[in-house]
């Protein structure tokens, strides 16, 4: 009708319609209805806020309200749209039909409501009742976001520091982050902590990371306490307190959050913050490993192989390694791979061994590195090769491990795998032993007895023996004893 003209007036006036003298009433009527859903609404959003799911809180009000939000998204109200549509995502109340809700929240989101095109790009992003379409996520979140949902803020940074659908972009991760963590949000107060604690996007301060840790964590927000308590537990950002870090855990812990449940463990298996109690460290290392945490997982095999907290069971052990190794956790696959070499809760196979410490190795874990070296070196499980022996060696020897050092020396003595060097076996050696390390302690202690790659010196020989027959190093004792007999 654009080119048409208006249409004629009448030639007077006509008094309205007798229902439109009631509009005050019927806008009442309608604005009861509307004012519960905007106060449903505003439960959901503090749900999300604080770093909760809001569904909990949707089936409670859905078992009341769903005939109402059902009416009202059939009259295109947005967020009766939107609530109706959480109802049929889930099944609340009403047969479940994704692709439905997702019409739904499409209805609302092209109507302009954020919080339906927040949820609308959640689908999207993980492909919910409509085709996975990443780009299509970060484009609905980028609608919600810049109308300032602080929901879709969080998300549209998510995007940009995954780089689902954008291009990664830590610094745009970061500002959208900020943006929805000065409005309360919890997960975006952890998420802009995390940024910031490592620099990401952003200046690294950790004094600043530690403020939105501890503004997520108040809120109850699981992984703001644990990244709270990490903080408080290695001195980032504030005073080292082991006791505050074991209550920050303690909290995570008690929600199910695994990383939580494995550092609280952790803190009662080393008597940090808490009276050690390696059975309680146990306890909350077994609730994170059967969330299948890795971590948790190794700790409960190591608990199991050391008989700590538990009666020793090398099975066991091997079936928590397993878990860890199979989630390609590096030191998981070590001690799987230390099983298979000593036969400890399966039938010894040094080929199985080598396999696992090669996975190890290869994500740079110094013990695998040595104890692949030590395969090489023997020829366990692997035809023997010195030259290899000696670059694993070194590997591991160059990132500090006290007994590749050692094993490195023991090459260079030898002139096993490279040319014989006593100055090069004594540097090695040297950094085994201030370490603590008996066997290094003994070999450098050896090298000053005979004055090999460095000035012999019979008391320097003496203090390295001792050191090492100190801790039982079983030949240090002889070569002490004869040396000073």
């Amino acid at each position: 009708r654009r080119g048409e003209g208006p249409p004629p007036r009448p030639a007077h006036p006509t008094p309205p319609p007798a229902p439109l003298r009631r509009r005050a009433d019927q806008a009442d009527g309608r604005e009861g209805p509307r004012r519960e859903m905007a106060a449903d609404v505003e439960q959901c959003e503090r749900a999300m806020r604080q770093g909760n799911d809001h569904a909990p809180y949707i089936e409670i009000a859905g078992e009341r309200n769903l005939a109402n939000w059902k009416r009202a998204a059939a009259l295109g109200w947005p967020e009766a749209l939107w609530l109706f549509g959480r109802c049929r995502e889930d099944g609340i109340g009403i047969e479940q039909d994704v692709p439905d809700a997702v019409s739904l929240y499409r209805r609302a989101a092209e109507a302009g409501y954020a919080r339906a095109q927040n949820r609308l790009a959640v689908c999207y992003l993980f492909g919910w009742g409509v085709g996975e379409d990443n780009a299509a996520a970060a484009e609905w979140f980028r609608k919600a976001a810049e109308q300032g949902d602080p929901e879709a803020q969080n998300n549209l940074g998510d995007c940009f520091y995954h780089g689902w659908g954008v291009a990664q972009d830590y610094a745009l991760a970061a500002r959208w982050f900020r943006r929805s963590a000065e409005q309360g949000h919890a997960i975006a107060q952890d998420n802009l902590g995390y940024c910031i604690d490592k620099g990401l996007g952003v200046e690294q301060d950790l004094a600043e990371a530690v403020t939105w840790y501890r503004r997520s964590a108040e809120q109850g927000y699981a992984d703001g306490q644990n990244n709270l308590a990490v903080c408080y537990q290695n001195g980032w950002g504030l005073q080292t307190d082991l006791d505050e870090a074991a209550r920050w855990y303690r909290k995570a812990a008690e929600q199910g959050h695994p990383n939580g449940q494995n550092n609280l463990g952790l803190c009662y298996d080393n008597g940090w913050g808490v009276v050690q109690d390696q059975a309680e460290a146990v306890r909350w290392y077994r609730k994170a490993a059967e969330q299948d945490l890795a971590a948790a997982q190794n700790n409960l095999g190591l608990s199991y192989q050391n008989a700590e907290g538990v009666p020793q069971d090398y099975h066991q052990a091997f079936h928590w390694y397993t878990k860890a190794a199979e989630q390609e956790l590096a030191d998981g696959q070590n001690n799987l791979a230390v099983c298979y070499q000593n036969g400890w809760g399966v039938r010894r196979n040094h080929r199985e061994a080598v396999k696992w410490f090669r996975k190890a190795a290869e994500q740079g874990n110094f013990y695998a590195e040595n104890n692949l070296g030590y395969c090489y070196d023997k020829g366990l499980g692997v035809r023997k090769d010195q030259a290899q022996a000696v670059e694993w060696y070194r590997k591991a020897a160059e990132q500090g491990h006290a007994a590749a050092q050692n094993n490195l020396g023991v090459s260079y003595q030898n002139g096993e795998g490279v040319k014989q060097d006593y100055r090069r076996a004594v540097l090695w050696y040297r950094k085994a032993a201030e370490q603590g390390d008996p066997d290094g302690q003994n070999n450098l202690g050896v090298c000053y007895h005979n004055g090999w790659g460095v000035t012999q010196d019979l008391q320097q020989a003496a203090k390295w023996y001792r050191l090492a027959a100190e801790q039982g190093q079983e030949l240090a004792r002889s070569n002490l004893a004869l040396l000073e007999g």
